[in-house]
């Protein structure tokens, strides 16, 4: 956009406290099409040539689609030819189906300042929606990716979809009023849309696609949407939009674009605390975009008005109000209040736990403050962060006894000593909690969901009991959280990494920092987790079975099948592994994949699926899964298998393989351990190093040790090398 220079500067140019300047509304792409706005009630639109129309060469599948706006609302019609409509699906689900699914820009301005190729939405005008004749009959789903938006159902009112069996189409009609979408009528010129629709010809079947522009599915993309111009009023209008009232910077402005179509002129006035500016608007008929800018001074109050008036009189026909947020002030309270606190702490650990939300919310706003100009949706999300957290400290987050009782978690931050980063892990504290103690560890690996890492902490800090912004979860705190019987602990693990390379690393980081500074029974520690967690819990527990007393993999996704052809399950074969998914969750094939794996090599994991259940982290299976953990108490099996596929993995109960890739790529080895006899039948290695004590196999008096068919060690249980890469003969340490 570009901006003429009106009033609200000095002659030599300087910018005023109060800027209004008329928008040049810049020229539209070659392909954009025109959007027709009708008065309300006015369904002539439905009468025009289709605004699209998609079909598919290979059948009789097609789609016509009619999209227009009004004072009240945007709206849109398909009439889908598919000849059988299938959705079996609920909710979030019905995606998963014959439907449209739409991506709506209402502002029109893409991705920002970021590539138009971003993924997710980017702004609060953004939604990806979806409509369905589904299983509990017509009705739409939102979702949203900014902060502080709610997916969810559209409600019934807003659109109306039926079927006609004899014609063979489906008729989808949508009314989204722009209070939706956080926008106003001709505030913009431009909207940006993007149309997908979906056939199945069978359940499970095969899927035909119609696709009127790119970018609807999964993660929307708005850079990539087609855009509609937006046609001019059928009558008068005055209508504005706040797009800033975040002062993240010294000298940044709050920002309000103001639309006025009238027939007769119209003054815009606008006031911040003493300050005053005015804008006459001719009435011409013509819609007039114009830029109200704000910047704050020490005078000004923190709150901008904006009215227009006809001329000559005293009617208003627009006020619009906007709140000026000092985000620096908030993030200064949020650290003040910390400070307040650890003058006054009444325990060590509650001390931690305050320097460490110190830390990482002066990592964040370091972060956000460097990226609030290309990215101001992450730097909004940051700052409703500080808030709910300052609003948690400002109640019962600031009372030692609500962490010690286990109604909130504990925020563990440290220095990561693989980059230098601050990282941190969520700490529950056992029942009734003696330092002198030992307990069991129970380490649970969150699902997928919001990445950003102050997620998690405003969750537990924050006010509302919310839930954890992770797909498939209900509770802000799972039940292995909540019982009290260990330390429990969640790592961060990078987001979304899978917890794979440094998210795995964080992993092992949490567990070192927890160790260091309490008890843990060794051999109580227990590794679980849900869908991206669930795969990260077979990929370290298939790597790492003898640091667990058990495992347990709930709608566990990804790994597996890529795991299949190592034969890395035969590590877990003595292992007790309990695996659940809901019958209705795309993940429940991973998980049998899981089971059938493990039972090959002569494992016996317990298995269980819900009929009727997506994918959810149901509480009743938490209690029962967390339940079966705590009954399980890690032993050394008397023959174990062990196969290795990575560098950081290689070997478990004290004996570990000189991996060599020129060897093999997967060396393993199985261990049989009869009395003080060990025999070791090894593949792929060049040598191994045994740790017959008990940092290892736990033996005592003189062991010994046949390798590969020949007697390689005699002696007391130490390390001992064997092999080493010089023939078959021994070494001790």
């Amino acid at each position: 956009m570009s901006f003429t220079s009106t009033q609200g500067f000095a002659a030599d140019g300087s910018s005023l406290p109060l800027r209004i300047s008329p928008l040049t509304i810049p020229a539209p792409p070659a392909d954009a099409v025109p959007m027709r706005w009708v008065g309300e009630g006015d369904a002539s639109w439905l009468a025009d040539e289709p605004t699209f129309a998609l079909a598919d060469p290979q059948s009789t599948f097609a789609c016509n689609g009619w999209i227009a706006m009004s004072n009240r609302c945007l709206m849109m019609q398909f009439i889908v030819h598919e000849e059988v409509l299938i959705n079996q699906q609920t909710g979030g689900d019905i995606w998963n189906g014959c439907c449209v699914q739409l991506g709506i820009d209402a502002r029109g301005d893409g991705s920002g300042a970021l590539s138009p190729e971003t993924p997710g939405l980017q702004g609060p005008d953004d939604m990806g929606l979806t409509m369905a004749l589904a299983k509990d009959g017509p009705h739409g789903w939102k979702g949203f990716v900014y902060p502080g938006k709610q997916d969810g159902l559209l409600p019934l009112n807003y659109s109306n979809i039926t079927r006609d069996d004899v014609a063979k189409t489906t008729t989808y009609h949508l009314e989204l009023p722009w209070s939706e979408l956080e926008t106003m009528p001709g505030v913009f010129p431009s909207i940006g849309v993007a149309v997908h629709v979906a056939h199945i010809d069978s359940p499970g079947g095969l899927v035909s696609h119609l696709r009127w522009s790119a970018g609807a599915e999964s993660m929307p993309r708005p850079g990539i949407f087609h855009k509609l111009v937006v046609d001019l009023p059928p009558g008068k209008l005055f209508s504005a939009s706040t797009t800033r009232n975040e002062l993240w910077e010294t000298g940044d402005s709050v920002d309000m674009v103001i639309a006025v179509c009238s027939a007769s002129p119209q003054t815009l006035n606008v006031k911040m605390g003493k300050l005053r500016a005015s804008y006459q608007i001719p009435g011409d008929q013509h819609l007039h975009r114009l830029l109200l800018q704000a910047l704050p001074t020490a005078n000004s109050g923190d709150t901008l008005l904006a009215t227009v008036t006809k001329q000559g009189s005293r009617k208003t026909h627009l006020m619009e109000s906007v709140k000026l947020v000092v985000v620096g002030d908030v993030y200064q309270q949020l650290y003040e209040r910390l400070d307040d606190l650890l003058l006054t702490s009444p325990h060590p650990l509650f001390s931690r736990h305050l320097r460490s939300v110190k830390s990482l919310i002066a990592a964040e706003w370091a972060r956000a403050s460097l990226y609030c100009a290309n990215n101001p949706r992450a730097a909004h999300e940051t700052l409703g962060y500080f808030q709910e957290i300052l609003n948690g400290f400002h109640h019962d987050a600031a009372d030692w006894l609500t962490y010690l009782e286990g109604r909130r978690c504990l925020l563990m931050a440290y220095l990561s000593p693989r980059d230098g980063t601050v990282e941190y892990y969520q700490l529950s504290l056992p029942r009734q909690w003696d330092a002198a103690l030992a307990y069991p560890l129970l380490v649970e690996l969150h699902g997928a969901g919001n990445p950003h890492s102050l997620s998690g902490p405003a969750t537990q800090l924050g006010m509302g009991n919310k839930p954890a912004d992770l797909h498939g979860y209900t509770a802000g705190m799972s039940y292995g959280q909540k019982v009290g019987a260990g330390y429990t602990i969640l790592p961060y693990g990078r987001g979304n990494s899978g917890y794979r390379d440094i998210g795995e690393t964080d992993i092992w980081e949490a567990i070192a920092d927890v160790s260091k500074a309490f008890s843990i029974d060794a051999n109580r520690r227990y590794l679980y987790g849900f869908s991206m967690g669930g795969g990260g819990t077979w990929a370290l527990g298939m790597r790492t079975p003898d640091y667990w007393a058990g495992l347990a993999i709930l709608s566990g996704g990804g790994g597996a099948q890529r795991d299949a052809a190592t034969e890395i399950a035969r590590n877990v074969s003595c292992l007790p592994v309990w695996l659940w998914s809901g019958e209705d969750d795309r993940a429940l094939a991973g998980v049998q994949f899981m089971r059938t794996e493990i039972e090959k090599y002569g494992g016996h994991p317990i298995f269980s699926s819900s009929p009727g259940i997506g994918h959810n982290y149901l509480d009743d299976k938490q209690v029962e899964f967390v339940t079966w953990l705590l009954q399980q108490t890690r032993k050394r099996p008397d023959q174990f298998t062990y196969v290795c596929d990575r560098d950081e993995h290689r070997g478990c109960w004290g004996i570990t393989m000189q991996r060599n890739p020129e060897v093999s790529g997967v060396p393993r080895f199985t261990c049989a351990i009869a009395g003080n006899s060990v025999t070791i039948e090894s593949t792929g290695t060049k040598g191994l190093n045994v740790e017959l004590g008990e940092n290892g196999l736990g033996l005592s008096g003189e062991v010994t040790v046949i390798w590969n068919g020949m007697e390689a060690y005699t002696g007391e249980p130490t390390q001992v090398r064997l092999g080493d890469g010089a023939g078959s003969g021994r070494v001790r340490f």
